[in-house]
């Protein structure tokens, strides 16, 4: 499973690096089983060493707190190497996915940094509205996509997109 799980990543990484048609980016990245299967694995692998030999360094909250700075900065990192093309189509998911692997780690681990913030009333509340969210945005968004094509749509619609699709979340669920 590990290796499979490492090829899968290897062969979705270099695939991603050779394309240049952005309908196919799209394509690959959101809608395709074979590219998104990976985050399965390595969610499952992660699981899997994590039950069976759970690591010792984590135990310390400061070690977990170290790993989850780590990873939020190699996120930062990708985001802006996506920004001046440094990452390239990696950015879609294949350079992200680990670092939120080990962010999911950290934070499975115990207490953090972070648990104050995450289990505060409005953020347990965008948890639980979570599924809801990733159902609904996909239309928004798709709209967005049709209106403005190729170009990056103004961030003011980006962000009115987004607060609509929270709050129409956490209104499914009352």
């Amino acid at each position: 499973l590990y290796a499979a799980e490492f090829l899968l990543w290897v062969s979705a990484s270099l695939l991603f690096i050779r394309l240049d048609n952005r309908d196919l980016i799209f394509y690959f990245a959101y809608i395709s089983p074979f590219f998104r299967v990976w985050e399965f694995l390595i969610g499952a692998c992660l699981a899997l060493v994590y039950l069976d030999h759970p690591p010792r360094w984590l135990q310390q909250r400061r070690n977990r707190d170290l790993l989850l700075a780590a990873s939020l900065l190699m996120v930062v990192v990708v985001i802006i190497g996506t920004e001046y093309h440094l990452v390239g189509n990696l950015s879609y998911y294949v350079a992200f996915t680990p670092w939120f692997a080990l962010i999911i780690l950290g934070l499975a681990s115990g207490p953090t940094m972070l648990t104050g913030w995450l289990s505060s009333g409005p953020m347990v509340l965008l948890g639980e509205a979570s599924y809801s969210l990733y159902l609904i945005h996909s239309t928004p968004a798709f709209i967005v996509r049709l209106v403005y094509g190729k170009e990056a749509a103004p961030g003011w619609l980006v962000a009115l997109v987004a607060i609509f699709c929270v709050v129409a979340s956490v209104a499914t669920l009352k």
